[in-house]
């Protein structure tokens, strides 16, 4: 039984070019993975800008790596709060954890018709992904990997949304609705 997720109607705006990230600022998340692979393709995507939305023990680290890199003034942080204005008007989610369990973020994302990135960690991604049909998986910890694939959804934008669109057909698989409906069930077996 999957985690239930209230899907939302997705009503379409204009993307800008923001790259997103959403998650706790702490290792597992690998978010300096993504700050350094943003720093590989910044200057042959001047426009370009990261946001990570999230809180935790790594934000001061994180901060100071995107000042190192001198990229600060592109990287912008949000303190934890609802995502899905950013959902709705940024380029691309990118998830670059080391492990999961079943990463929430990615069916928010494909609930938004963004196009995602993920790393291809235990467990979840490829399971939400479908093994890269819904979206693009990379290897665990390889920044210049992940900055590839980052220039590659960009320069084929239309099929990383026409990946989204599929993605986004397939989650009636979580709906809340039908996923309580399977906690009942097992319930009823108990009883």
């Amino acid at each position: 039984i999957y985690n239930p997720i209230k899907l939302e109607k997705y009503t379409k705006k204009r993307r800008k070019d923001y790259l997103l990230t959403v998650g706790r600022l702490e290792n597992q998340k690998n978010i300096s993975g993504i700050i350094i692979a943003f720093k590989k393709i910044e200057k042959i995507f001047p426009s370009l800008k990261l946001i990570i939305i999230g809180s935790g023990q790594e934000g001061r680290r994180l901060k100071n790596l995107s000042r190192y890199l001198n990229i600060s003034n592109k990287v912008k942080f949000e303190k934890f709060k609802n995502p899905s204005k950013y959902y709705k008007i940024s380029k691309i989610f990118i998830l670059n954890s080391f492990f999961e369990g079943l990463p929430n973020v990615l069916i928010e994302a494909l609930n938004y018709k963004l196009p995602v990135i993920s790393a291809n960690c235990k467990s979840g991604p490829s399971e939400i992904l479908a093994n890269g049909k819904y979206g693009f998986l990379t290897k665990v910890n390889d920044p210049k990997l992940l900055s590839k694939k980052i220039s590659y959804v960009l320069e084929n934008y239309k099929l990383s949304k026409k990946k989204a669109i599929i993605g986004y057909k397939s989650l009636k698989r979580y709906d809340i609705k039908s996923q309580c409906f399977q906690y009942e069930k097992c319930l009823k077996k108990i009883i």
